[in-house]
């Protein structure tokens, strides 16, 4: 990943497997209104839309979200992460508005994931109500871009007050649409598995390694699960289904499941492998979906009524503050199948929402582009868990890394097999689709090959009616 720290060797060709190929690929442009509630899954949200009328470039009749003070322009910034992230970008904000005493960066948190904060700006772009910035995942800002709600950065970026792109890793690129950047990065991660060592030693189990296999991963969660009397004391995992770790199995059984024209492929032999696996482990007690009052996967992984379950690396500090000490835990990347071991990027980044006053425009470029400085760059990977996405960055976090083995893993991960989530992600419609068929297959009784042969059908329907397959 650089010169500057050659013992986790990310080329910028490793970072990702598609580069700049897929992200410049990735929409087929701006769509009518209609498919904005499409894209956006209004009608699965049941969010009304029927306001949102795109012009030219930006949403009209935007109206400031709050009231600024005399001489200083007043930014609302939407995010919707908790923990250790919360206060890392609380603190970019914070430290920001001291370095520049004319502007205000109000963070608002809107939520606890990508998929809440997608939902609310969907209301807000109904009502006319936006934010100034975002921070939104990469599954979840393309349908925004595409209907012109957010503002392209590349005037600003070659600007006299941009940014090297040079000194970037490919992840940079999927902030970008028909050739123009929506989004810079700031949190940049991958899928890992987190696991009680604790829980392992007292099963007088040998403890996964760095060499682990798909089928040890199973093995693994079958042995971990405790039960009593018939019912299960210990899961051994804990599981919510998002593609965005699943497809890491699908890829190193030498599948994908949609491609960078958007052809879904949701039937092959391994995706039916796949979820008779983990249907199975389901009906064992073996893997367990939380409840919403169960709490997420890693809060119950914190209470020791799971064994393991995967999280991002951005959780990495967030998890240590949950834990403090009660328990030995570790991470690793994901398993090895017969074509090798692939690691799902991740993360989001930073956007403008479009319409903004230039004064508004201009500040707001402004804080980003603090944000991507090398050393708030390294301050927010050291704070987190998540990754530094540039060479200076990196160089920054060279000794800290090798202070703290864990925050190492992802990138060892991507440099050996980094790839870009797959691409049927940008339909929010097609998105929520698949999340809700796979979510009741792992836990249900369904045929998987019958069900999966239908959500093939289904998916492929719903990206030829927005527009990114053609009939």
């Amino acid at each position: 990943m650089g010169d500057a720290m050659p013992d986790v060797p990310i080329s910028k060709e490793q970072a990702t497997s598609k580069g700049d190929g897929m992200s410049a690929k990735r929409s087929p442009g701006a769509s009518t209104r209609r498919e904005f509630l499409k894209a956006t899954g209004g009608a699965a949200a049941g969010l009304a839309l029927a306001s949102v009328t795109p012009t030219k470039g930006v949403m009209a009749g935007t109206p400031a979200r709050s009231t600024p003070a005399a001489g200083k322009v007043t930014l609302v910034w939407w995010t919707s992460l908790a923990g250790a992230v919360a206060k890392a970008l609380e603190s970019l904000a914070r430290t920001y508005n001291e370095k520049n005493p004319n502007v205000l960066i109000k963070v608002e948190n809107q939520g606890t994931g990508y998929p809440e904060l997608r939902d609310k700006m969907m209301a807000a772009a109904a009502a006319r109500q936006l934010p100034d910035l975002v921070l939104m995942g990469n599954a979840f800002w393309v349908p925004f871009a595409r209907n012109n709600l957010f503002e392209a950065l590349d005037d600003y970026i070659k600007g006299p007050n941009g940014v090297d792109l040079k000194d970037y890793f490919p992840f940079v690129n999927r902030g970008m649409i028909n050739g123009k950047y929506y989004q810079l990065p700031i949190p940049v991660s991958a899928p890992l598995f987190y696991y009680n060592v604790d829980m392992v030693k007292a099963a007088g189990i040998p403890m996964p390694t760095e060499k682990w296999t798909w089928d040890d991963h199973y093995n693994l969660i079958s042995k971990l699960t405790v039960k009593e009397r018939g019912k299960v004391k210990v899961y051994g995992h804990a599981y919510r289904v998002a593609t965005w770790n699943q497809q890491q199995e699908i890829w190193a059984y030498g599948s994908q499941m949609s491609d960078d024209k958007y052809n879904v492929y949701l039937d092959t032999p391994p995706m039916i492998a796949q979820w008779k696996r983990w249907q199975k482990a389901s009906a064992a007690g073996e893997n367990h979906i939380p409840t919403k009052g169960e709490g997420t996967t890693l809060e119950m992984f914190a209470t020791t009524t799971v064994a393991t379950t995967w999280a991002s690396t951005g959780s990495l500090q967030r998890f240590e503050d949950m834990v403090k000490g009660r328990f030995k835990w570790s991470v690793l990347a994901a398993p090895y199948g017969p074509k090798g071991r692939f690691a799902a990027e991740g993360g989001g980044g930073i956007h403008i929402v479009a319409g903004l006053p230039k004064e508004k425009r201009d500040a707001a470029w402004g804080f980003v582009k603090y944000t991507q400085e090398p050393e708030q760059v390294a301050f927010f990977a050291k704070s987190t868990g998540y990754l530094a996405f540039t060479n200076k960055a990196q160089a920054l976090m060279s000794d800290f890394l090798k202070e703290n083995p864990l925050f190492r893993v992802a990138y060892e991960a991507l440099a050996s097999g980094g790839r870009k989530s797959e691409p049927f992600n940008d339909s929010a419609r097609a998105q929520t689709l698949v999340f809700d068929t796979l979510d009741n297959l792992a836990v249900g009784t369904k045929d998987v090959e019958t069900t999966l042969k239908q959500l093939q059908k289904e998916a492929t329907a719903v990206m030829i009616e927005e527009g990114y397959l053609k009939k």
